[in-house]
């Protein structure tokens, strides 16, 4: 989907996949647009929209989802005002668009959309949820100093501008939990810096993963959609993400989702925990192929140099697509995570084994180049937090390739 939401503003070229959404500014000069049709476009929900063509005077009805084309043919009458659109399709990086745009373009192409169904434009999906989300005045007021912004099904952090829905991150959010009123988006909250975690129980959870989370003294408790559990917490020590096990995480130090489904409020003073003895997420297990990364930073110009000069060779993307992967997420540390992992999958994974293991994880992150900020200068097990995660992401790579050798025949 190719979008241009105001006149003379940025084109972005947008996906929607299973799991996330990802959106980036793109040049028109790229862009090979096919025969324009000038519509009003008006949505009534994520599922229904109408579109009349402008020159042709034509009604066309969409519904259902996918959105497609339905018999009625007579003009309805519609309370919302319609957005005008240029609307066809367009050739971008050899892929097939649909584009809607509000500036004329020029058209070099002969692509046409299938007016058999209908994409809505990306800000104009709510992308919300089939309920309405509401709180306990008690987690509204211990949690009212925090920043928050209602989020999206893809997890999202998002504002709602105008009838679109705009993705934003939650470090430029300014708005709290109070400011928020009830509506089909959960909240998400940031928890950085502050002394409050939340116990996430998976849906898959065992026995003993269930025991440990009914043993924690926590302010609140909650259910998630998919059927797990959430508690706050109060801690006695600053963490970052921390594992008790596959079906049990105690997350702080980022945003979590609130959902106020079956609430219940515990204690306004719960006893603080200490999350010392847990595992990290990710953290290095008491396996055979678990390698460690050396504490001292090691030189790694020339081990680099060769990586790039590979990469240069086989026109690979890794770097660039881990750029853009990293500037999309609105989770600075996931996107952080996601960077080292696609520049290590795509570009240096082949050749791993022509490097020290020891050096390896400073070799990930050297490459990958992720702009600095001051939490890169924290420690994880004695490493630099981007170390770390690198550290991280090259032992269950590892992890991974020794299961399938043990289940090969």
């Amino acid at each position: 989907m190719i979008e241009q939401t105001t006149l003379h503003g940025r084109l972005y070229v947008s996906k929607i996949g299973e799991t996330s959404i990802s959106s980036r500014p793109i040049a028109p000069k790229f862009v090979q647009f096919g025969p324009v049709r000038h519509i009003h476009l008006f949505v009534l929900s994520d599922t229904e929209a109408w579109i009349e063509d402008i020159r042709t005077h034509h009604w066309y009805h969409y519904q259902g989802r996918p959105l497609c084309l339905q018999p009625e043919t007579e003009p309805p009458t519609l309370s919302m005002p319609s957005i005008t659109y240029y609307y066809g399709q367009a050739i971008y990086e050899q892929t097939k668009h649909l584009y809607f745009v509000r500036n004329l373009p020029i058209v070099t192409g002969t692509e046409i959309p299938d007016t058999q169904t209908l994409e809505l434009p990306i800000t104009l999906q709510k992308f919300d949820y089939n309920q309405t989300f509401t709180y306990p005045e008690e987690l509204r007021f211990i949690l009212s100093g925090f920043p928050a912004s209602y989020v999206d099904r893809y997890k999202r952090p998002i504002r709602r501008l105008e009838g679109r829905t705009y993705p934003t991150a939650i470090e430029k959010v300014t708005t709290t939990m109070k400011d928020l009123p009830p509506t089909t988006y959960p909240i998400v909250v940031n928890l950085r810096n502050t002394p409050y975690a939340v116990a996430d129980l998976e849906p898959h959870h065992t026995e003993q993963d269930l025991q440990f989370y009914e043993g924690l003294p926590g302010y609140y408790e909650e259910e998630t959609p998919r059927g797990g559990r959430h508690k706050l917490l109060s801690l006695t020590h600053p963490t970052y993400k921390f594992r008790y096990s596959e079906g049990l995480e105690i997350i702080n130090e980022s945003m979590v989702t609130f959902y106020g489904i079956n609430p219940k409020w515990i204690s306004n003073a719960p006893e603080p925990i200490d999350l010392r003895g847990l595992t990290p997420i990710g953290g290095t297990e008491s396996h055979s192929y678990t390698k460690q990364a050396t504490l001292h930073q090691p030189n790694v110009t020339d081990a680099v140099e060769q990586l790039e000069q590979k990469a240069k060779e086989t026109f690979s993307g890794g770097k660039d697509l881990a750029a853009r992967l990293l500037q999309s997420d609105p989770d600075r540390s996931h996107g952080e995570f996601v960077a080292l992992q696609t520049v290590y999958q795509k570009d240096i994974a082949p050749y791993a084994s022509q490097f020290p293991d020891s050096d390896l994880p400073w070799i990930v992150t050297a490459y990958a180049d992720i702009p600095y900020r001051e939490k890169h200068d924290t420690l994880r097990a004695g490493l630099p937090y981007l170390v770390y995660l690198a550290n991280i992401i090259i032992n269950r790579k590892r992890k991974k390739e020794v299961g399938e050798q043990w289940q090969s025949p």
